[in-house]
Order: C-alpha cells, then sequence, then structure tokens
C-alpha cells in the first residue's frame, strides 16, 4: 500500500511538472508566435487547488524577458531584456547545473500550496534547478542555487506574485 501510494504520487508530480514546462515552453498554440527564440530559464508557479493558476517569467536565448499568466487574456508578455553579461552569467551557471544530480522528489503534507518551479534547457533537455512546494526536489550542482537567485532577481520586478523558496507559498 504504501509502495503504490509513492508510486501514485510520483506519477502525480510527473504530470504536474510536463504540465508546468509545456505551459513555460508554449503557454498556447496562439502565444507560440510570440516567442521567436527558445527560452533558455524559466520560473513558474502552478497550483490547482480552489482552481487553476499557472504563471512565470521567462528568459529566451536573446536576453528577452516575458511573462505569462495562464489566466489572463494577454497570456505573454515581453517586458524587458537581461544584459548580455549577465546572460553570460546565466549560460556559465546554467551548463554547470546540467552536469548536477536531481534528488529524489519530496512531498510535503500541504496539499493545496501549489509548485513554484525554475527550469532551464540545455543542450535540448531540460534541466531541474529546484521545485519547492508540494513536490519539491534541488539540484546537487554547486551553480544551481546560484542560478535559482539570479532567476529571481530577474524575475522579481516582473512576477512579484511567484513565490520563492523563502516565502509562504499562495494557497
Amino acid at each position: 500500500m504504501i509502495q503504490h501510494t509513492k508510486l501514485v504520487d510520483l506519477q502525480m508530480w510527473r504530470t504536474i511538472m510536463k504540465t508546468i514546462l509545456v505551459a513555460a515552453v508554449m503557454t498556447c498554440a496562439s502565444c507560440a508566435s510570440a516567442l521567436v527564440e527558445p527560452i533558455i530559464i524559466s520560473k513558474s508557479y502552478t497550483n490547482n487547488a480552489w482552481g487553476y493558476q499557472n504563471f512565470g517569467c521567462l528568459v529566451d536565448d536573446q536576453g528577452y524577458v516575458y511573462t505569462y499568466d495562464v489566466g489572463k487574456e494577454q497570456q505573454i508578455q515581453k517586458i524587458a531584456s537581461v544584459s548580455e553579461e549577465k546572460m553570460e552569467l546565466i549560460n556559465r551557471l546554467l551548463v554547470g547545473t546540467a552536469d548536477g544530480t536531481v534528488s529524489p522528489v519530496r512531498k510535503t503534507p500541504a496539499m493545496d500550496i501549489g509548485i513554484t518551479s525554475w527550469t532551464g534547457l540545455y543542450a535540448d533537455r531540460v534541466v531541474t534547478i529546484k521545485s519547492v512546494g508540494r513536490y519539491s526536489q534541488t539540484n546537487s550542482a554547486d551553480e544551481a542555487e546560484e542560478l535559482a537567485s539570479l532567476i529571481d532577481e530577474i524575475c522579481s520586478d516582473t512576477t512579484k506574485k511567484i513565490p520563492s523558496d523563502k516565502e509562504k507559498p499562495v494557497s
């Protein structure tokens, strides 16, 4: 019984993570034309409790910053850009983070806190930087926490409502 519950939780987590990644990479088919460049890093928040919330911040490989909110009419919007120096730092940290090992999924007892996820795209694969909330994971690479902090800094002015791992998640 315990093993079955863990398997169900893992399957649910995988489904949620796939949903987050699909939403972060392509919020909807009509938004695809707004994103010309591949997304290299993102921070997103998803919650299915008491309705559906899915919003976040994306940075493409040209340094443009986008926000999206699946629940809003304007689902994706280019709002800023980051400097060339910051893009070089992002790329260096992402390469190091891609070499890290991702921890097993940890489930928290709270059922309706959602998930905040920091992800990257490197060499055509999704890199988990970290996730916190209902299901949590960390990346063992030394660069992972610095990259997550950098993403927080880039996204902080644009997505103040996305909980960080240091805040109480929105329920």
